[in-house]
Formats: structure tokens, sequence, C-alpha cells
């Protein structure tokens, strides 16, 4: 139920400075770094059991803020507008996730929050309801719409302003005046309006007729509101960069750069559509080996008309092995953009003029070697077996030719 000082020794991964942009809040009042503070501390309150008897302790609501909150180490309220956040989440690629994961903003005013807060915990003392966060056995889903809860919560804000009621976690940042005139002008929109979903966004709530289903938005023309007509137009643009052509050679040697090229477009989804040739984008060229490991990254720079250069030094080349590797080039409109990546295979071989083959190489010769060394063996056994027919051949012709030579003679002698 208070502020508590970090202490010493704590560390952080992470600080985000957040310059809020406040303006008025449906109701005309002010909207004020109280407003953020007591909705964070109401996200502390209602997700944190300090005992079994503890009545301000929602475990439905506590699932919803739970992971959000275990991210934070320490908060510094710095100025009426600034907020720093020190936490443990990191995003690899994106700053702006970290941003936004490590934000709070509230969509109601504090008055509001106490109000529904109160409901929950006593009941409504008009209608006698039972409320809860959520949908619960035995009790109303509060909801900032319905007629009988709406009247609840103004009763609830009536007895804040008799009592001079002022939340505990911003005690010494709002003035009982101050919370008199919210009380009021709360009030005041619920009676209007007949609801409470009093919000800070473009537009406002006018009327809500759930019999025959209709809603009537009306723009908020509030000076205070800080936002001009194109500046979401402009804040939301979609575009993405995209690679067209992704000239590599199909082998390099070790020792020596790859050159590369790229060709990138813009295309344009929102507000306009169409495309460019992308004079300006985040372009990187990452040479992997046959696992995936990434040998070596860099940034491609522009060289006009859309194209882009970028080259793997040759020191890097020097050390690998040859064989197929894998090159991809990344487009993105800016670094924290989405990347769009196209990939190619390239053979990395031995260097032509050293003559010193890569590691790969020195593999494939030793089979070469091996493969050599048993021709050659199979090829002497060839010729001993040719020798040895050959002898045996000719040994039977010479027998042969002399047997019939003793058979001639002895017909001779048998004739005389």
């Amino acid at each position: 139920e208070a502020w508590e000082p970090v202490g010493e020794g704590k560390k952080a991964a992470v600080k985000v400075v957040y310059d809020y942009k406040l303006s008025n809040w449906h109701n005309g009042q002010p909207m004020t770094m109280a407003d953020i503070k007591n909705y964070i501390a109401f996200a502390y309150e209602w997700s944190t059991k300090d005992n079994e008897a503890d009545r301000y302790y929602n475990p439905t609501y506590a699932s919803t803020v739970r992971e959000s909150l275990g991210m934070i180490v320490g908060l510094r309220f710095v100025d009426g507008d600034t907020l720093e956040v020190y936490g443990n989440y990191v995003h690899p690629a994106s700053d702006a996730v970290i941003a936004y994961r490590l934000s709070w903003f509230p969509a109601l005013p504090w008055e509001v929050y106490e109000a529904m807060a109160d409901l929950v915990v006593h009941g409504g003392r008009v209608s006698g309801e039972r409320y809860d966060f959520s949908q619960t056995e035995g009790t109303e889903w509060l909801h900032l719409l319905v007629k009988k809860h709406v009247d609840d919560l103004v009763a609830a804000m009536g007895r804040f302003k008799a009592g001079r009621y002022i939340p505990r976690a911003i005690e010494g940042d709002v003035s009982f005046e101050e919370a008199s005139k919210r009380y009021e002008a709360t009030i005041a929109w619920a009676r209007e309006h007949g609801h409470l979903w009093v919000s800070n966004g473009p537009f406002y709530l006018d009327r809500y007729d759930p019999a025959n289903m209709y809603v009537e938005l009306r723009a908020f023309r509030d000076p205070s509101y800080p936002f001009t007509p194109d500046y979401w137009s402009k804040r939301l643009e979609l575009v993405r960069a995209s690679v067209t052509q992704f000239e590599t050679p199909v082998k390099a040697e070790l020792g020596k750069g790859i050159e590369t090229k790229i060709r990138v477009v813009k295309r344009f989804e929102y507000p306009k559509t169409g495309e460019q040739p992308a004079e300006e984008a985040y372009v990187v060229v990452t040479l992997r080996d046959q696992k995936g490991n990434i040998i070596h990254k860099t940034r491609a720079e522009p060289i006009g008309r859309g194209w882009f250069k970028a080259r793997i030094p040759a020191e890097k080349t020097s050390k690998l092995r040859t064989g197929s590797y894998t090159l991809e080039a990344s487009a993105a409109p800016t670094e924290k953009g989405f990347p769009q990546v196209e990939t190619k295979h390239i053979i990395l071989v031995e260097s032509l003029e050293t003559g010193k083959p890569g590691v790969g190489e020195q593999v494939v010769g030793e089979v070469e070697e091996e493969g050599l060394s048993a021709a050659v063996k199979l090829g002497v056994i060839l010729v001993v077996v040719i020798i040895v027919l050959g002898v045996v051949t000719l040994a039977r012709r010479r027998g042969g030719k002399k047997g019939k030579e003793e058979s001639e003679k002895t017909r001779m002698w048998g004739e005389k």
C-alpha cells in the first residue's frame, strides 16, 4: 500500500524512458502523472496477495498483469510527464518491442479505477449487488456501460468526495481540490452520457443503446488533444522493403573477397500504395556455413537507383574449408523494421593462384590418392595374371607340337 525504495544492489537489463503526451480526458479534466502512477499501483495492489483475508487481491485480474509486473525491477517518476522503467525484458532485434512490453498507460482516470475497486470490495451501495472484475459465480461482472453498475460507481465517487478521499499511491501528488474536481466532472459525464467509459482517444462514446444495438462515437475536438489529423496516417505508414535481385558469384576462391549486389524496392501499402527503387533501406548481407552459423555479416551500401553493394572480405574466406555456403540478403525499411530475406548458395574452391587447397580439398585429395594406390595395385595383379596365362598357353602349345612330332616318327617307323 506504499511505494518502497528499490534498495542497493538491484540490477536491470534495460532502462526505458517514457515522455508522455498528456491531454484532457473526455470529461475535460487534464490527465496527469498521477493517473499513470495510480494505474501502476492498482496493478500491484490487485495482483499481490498479502494474506488469506486480503480483499484487494483478485486472481483473475492478477493473471492479466503478473507477467508485465514481473519484468519490472524499478520505477522512477521523473517529472510531470516522464517515467523511467527499469526492467529485465530484452529483445534481440527491436528496442520498440522492449518499450512496448514495459509501457504503462491507463485507459481511464484514476477516480474510475478507484470506484471500480470499491465496488469489488464493498459491493454496490445502491443496487446491493456484489461485483467482480471477471465472470464469477454469485457476482456481477463489473461493466462501465451497464446503467445499474454506473449508478453504483457514481455513488462510490460521491462518497469519495464527501470523505475527501485520495488514493494512498498518489496522496502527495493530488490535492483535495483537484480530486474534488475530478469526482464532479466524472459524475457529470456519467449523468450526461449514461456510462463511465471516460477515456482519452480521438473519439469518445456519446451514446450507447444496447436494446437497439446502437453506438454513437464523436470526434474528440478538445484543443489539448496532441495529435493532428495526419499524425496517425504518417505514424502508421506501412512500407516494406523487398529484395528483387541478389547478384552473387556461383563460386569463389578461398582467400579472396566475395562481391555482391542487391536491388531493393520499397512497397507502400498504407496510406498510399505503389513501389519505387529504395534509395535508403537497411540492407545486410550474411555469409553462413553448412550448419547455419554466421561467418560474417555486413551492412550493404547504397550505390543508386535501388542498388546496394556489400563485400565479404578475403580474410574471412581464407579461414574456411572448400565446399558449399549460403549468402543471405535481408532488406528492411529501417534498422528496426521487419526484414525480407533472399538466399543464394556459393561454392568456395581452392585458390588458383596459390594452389593451396582448403581443408576439405585435402580430404578429397587423400581419398583420390588412396583410390589411385588401389588402382595401381589392381593393375599390377592383372599384369601378373596375364603373364602367367601367357606362359601356360605357350607351354601347352609347345607340348602339343612335340607330341605330334613323336607320333609322326612312330607312324613312319611302323611303315618301314
